[in-house]
């Protein structure tokens, strides 16, 4: 992936995660349940922001995150 997808995959991550807080925090009558876990949406948004941001860093500075190994 190179920086300029990155980067734009980042800020869509952003927007999604702010219209999932807007929908979230929208006021309704008693008793309507929204059909759309917009909690589930930032959730995942938020996982996926935080491991391009891993990724970025990696790609900006050379140094990759070394692999797990087995005990």
């Amino acid at each position: 992936m190179d920086t300029s997808a990155l980067i734009l995959t980042l800020f869509a991550t952003i927007i999604i995660f702010l219209v999932a807080n807007f929908h979230q925090r929208k006021k309704r009558p008693l008793g309507e349940v929204s059909l759309i876990p917009y909690t589930l949406i930032q959730i995942v948004a938020l996982v996926i922001f935080v491991v391009l941001v891993g990724h970025s860093i990696s790609v900006m500075t050379g140094i990759t995150f070394p692999a797990r190994s087995r005990y």
